[in-house]
């Protein structure tokens, strides 16, 4: 019944936002000093993600509930702040895969996706931009490119960019390539039509609209 649910998903947005809140944490340490707090950040990712594979069953149940079961709840008092996840949830439904499959893909995602955003991360914090005899970072070669008044150095700013950018661009490539083709898999397990069919039900907007929207821009 209606209270039934809610004192479930009460109890599963609970605990998702106590894992978020942990995540967070991890993530704000590492922030402030990657070095100290890296390893830190890595360990509660890893215990996180160890968590979330144990859950997979929440999302795939829900789902599970007949449309006229949960038409007849939708108004229920306690489920009007959840309807809106609820609709977005049971819309991806015929791309869940199953209870084992779910579990199986949460945690491959930290040795996959997750692993290669990382590496990228480290890759792009770790390049240097040679400027006027100095090593830059690319916060400050950006600033240089961009505020300063200085027309000629703006320029050579610029220059100093892309080479450090070509210096990493084989590597930088190969994660790129990496991560598409993950997407490109996992799009095609799950069974989505194009590559921009499980980012636009996530946003609750028709692939046409997008479309439309992309060819007016252009």
């Amino acid at each position: 019944d209606g209270d039934g649910l809610a004192d479930a998903i009460e109890a599963y947005d609970a605990f998702e936002s106590i894992l978020g809140k942990i995540s967070s944490y991890g993530m704000l340490m590492k922030s402030k000093n990657s070095k100290k707090y890296g390893k830190l950040a890595t360990h509660i990712g890893e215990k996180v993600s160890d968590i979330q594979s144990l859950i997979p069953f929440f999302d795939i149940e829900i789902c599970a509930i007949p449309d006229a079961q949960m038409d007849a709840m939708r108004d229920h008092p306690r489920l009007l702040r959840y309807r809106e996840w609820l609709r977005n949830l049971r819309m991806d439904k015929p791309h869940l895969l199953t209870e084992e499959g779910e579990k199986v893909s949460g945690i491959k995602t930290l040795t996959g996706r997750t692993a290669w955003v990382k590496y990228f991360a480290e890759t792009m914090v770790n390049v240097r931009y040679e400027l006027d005899d100095k090593a830059l970072t690319q916060p400050a070669i950006l600033n240089a490119m961009l505020y300063v008044g200085d027309r000629d150095t703006r320029i050579k700013a610029s220059a100093a960019f892309n080479k450090g950018l070509a210096s990493v661009s084989r590597t930088v490539t190969f994660i790129t390539n990496t991560l598409a083709l993950d997407k490109s898999k996992g799009d095609e397990l799950r069974g989505y039509p194009n590559m921009v069919r499980a980012r636009n039900t996530s946003n609750n907007i028709e692939d046409e609209v997008v479309a439309a929207l992309a060819s007016t821009v252009v």
